[in-house]
């Protein structure tokens, strides 16, 4: 997008070219228009960004989310809580050597005045718990496994509650957050 502003800026001389590129851009834009809709900007920005990081991966990402009671969640926390809990997901889903098992599936609700999203995905890895928390498997534990604590910290800004849940080849996150 920086280029084309470039591109524009050095055009606004003549405004008709300036013009007719502005409208080339705008018709671009108009076809490349979200595949899945949360009813909330920034998590459809998340949501199909992934969903492209999963297409590359062959991880099979489902998503059912009705966002329209959330307006009180703030973009920032939005953007920690559905970006770590995916990135966490995809990231066990590629260390399944078999591609035609990697999936990820994410529902997200109102039930009785709470907005609860459940996501799971497919996993090898074991997961260590110290004190009843996940501990990163990667040799730098100082930059990494900070993902399920900045979800935590995000949802318990809400009064919210997290739950993990893990199988042998399944990790399950569900979210509760009461509804204001």
């Amino acid at each position: 997008m920086n280029n084309h502003i470039i591109c524009i800026k050095k055009l606004y001389d003549s405004n008709d070219s300036a013009n007719s590129y502005i409208e080339n851009l705008e018709n671009e834009l108009n076809c490349c228009k979200y595949e899945i809709s949360t009813e909330n900007m920034i998590l459809d920005i998340i949501i199909n960004e992934k969903r492209n990081i999963c297409n590359i991966n062959n991880i099979d990402f489902q998503v059912d989310i009705n966002f329209s009671k959330c307006a009180f969640i703030d973009m920032i926390d939005i953007c920690t809580i559905f970006s770590n809990m995916i990135d966490n997901a995809i990231e066990a889903c590629t260390k399944l050597d078999n591609k035609n098992n990697r999936f990820i599936r994410i529902k997200g609700n109102m039930v009785n005045k709470i907005f609860v999203v459940k996501c799971e995905n497919s996993k090898i890895n074991q997961i260590k718990l110290r004190a009843d928390k996940i501990i990163t498997d990667k040799s730098d534990s100082f930059s990494h496994g900070l993902g399920i604590k900045s979800i935590k910290s995000s949802v318990q800004k809400y009064d919210g509650e997290v739950s993990i849940d893990f199988s042998e080849d399944k990790f399950i996150i569900q979210i509760y957050i009461p509804l204001i």
